[in-house]
């Protein structure tokens, strides 16, 4: 085997284990306010309400007029069980209570061990998520900085195939109440190759290529 094919032969075997270990695919997902249709948000629906604001189960409204919040996470937009959450409106005698914002998803074509959400929240006040009944996060600190500076945290496991659905139980002491979403998603689709299949295949043909190597290095002694 001469240097050139020697060459030809190891970039094949790179090329090969990048292929094999090429997966993932990013989950058609919705945050809040991306989704809009006459003012409500069609991809999140109030499912339960105790505010008086709405009569559930209906589409959240996108809020036109913000109370004291921080700004709306990039690309997406508050809601809310009124268009209006603005502080003068909304006196500290209003609106305590939960609503449930629910959303749903499909994992259809990918594998459900394999899916990730990354998930950015401003809430007022607090908030409960669960994944297809079960409760993946929670903060109850109603007195922090939920509404003004933007959290996050991640959900790994708990998916099914299909439609999966996420519940926002959203707590409200009084007066303004909403919800804000960012959120992306990925994972691998069915029949993909996972990396351990792929890492398995590159270093069977490491170990073939080392072989040839050494049959071509006997031979031209």
């Amino acid at each position: 085997m001469t240097m050139k094919t020697r060459t030809a032969f190891i970039a094949l075997m790179l090329t090969a284990g990048l292929v094999a270990t090429a997966s993932g695919g990013a989950i058609t997902i919705s945050g809040t306010g991306q989704n809009v249709s006459g003012g409500l948000d069609q991809s999140y629906q109030i499912i339960s309400d105790t505010t008086g604001e709405i009569t559930a189960s209906a589409q959240a409204f996108v809020v036109t007029a913000l109370a004291t919040w921080g700004p709306a996470i990039s690309g997406t937009e508050w809601i809310g069980p009124a268009a209006d959450q603005s502080n003068a409106t909304r006196s500290t005698s209003c609106c305590s209570g939960m609503d449930v914002y629910q959303m749903t998803f499909s994992l259809a074509g990918f594998n459900p061990s394999t899916a990730s959400l990354s998930v950015g929240f401003l809430v007022d006040n607090a908030i409960v998520v669960t994944l297809n009944g079960t409760t993946v996060f929670s903060d109850g600190n109603g007195a922090s900085t939920l509404d003004t500076v933007p959290n996050s945290f991640a959900i790994n496991s708990g998916f099914i195939g299909g439609t999966n659905t996420l519940d926002f139980e959203v707590i409200n002491g009084n007066g303004p109440t909403g919800l804000d979403i960012g959120v992306s998603g990925s994972a691998t689709p069915v029949g993909a190759a996972t990396p351990e299949p792929a890492a398995a295949m590159l270093m069977g043909l490491g170990l073939l290529g080392i072989a040839m190597l050494g049959i071509s290095a006997r031979k031209t002694c």
